[in-house]
């Protein structure tokens, strides 16, 4: 009796343990998409400002010109 106790708490044991293991990996998948997204999120913010910057230089040119064909 007490052999059948030990050998079904190692079975509840190594299912605890892969079920701990299961979860940790769903994690990493989890941060995986994650970091992605953070990746992918931090590129677009770059390239709205370099938009933005463009932008900006053309605006400035064309008050300049326009400055220009005033005077």
């Amino acid at each position: 009796m007490a052999e059948r106790f030990v050998a079904r708490r190692r079975r509840d044991l190594a299912d605890a343990l892969a079920e701990e293991a299961r979860a940790e990996d769903a994690h990493d998948a989890r941060l995986g998409h994650v970091d992605a997204a953070r990746s992918s999120l931090t590129r677009a913010h770059a390239e709205r400002e370099v938009i933005e910057r463009h932008f900006e230089r053309w605006r400035t040119e064309r008050k300049k010109l326009a400055e220009r064909r005033e005077d």
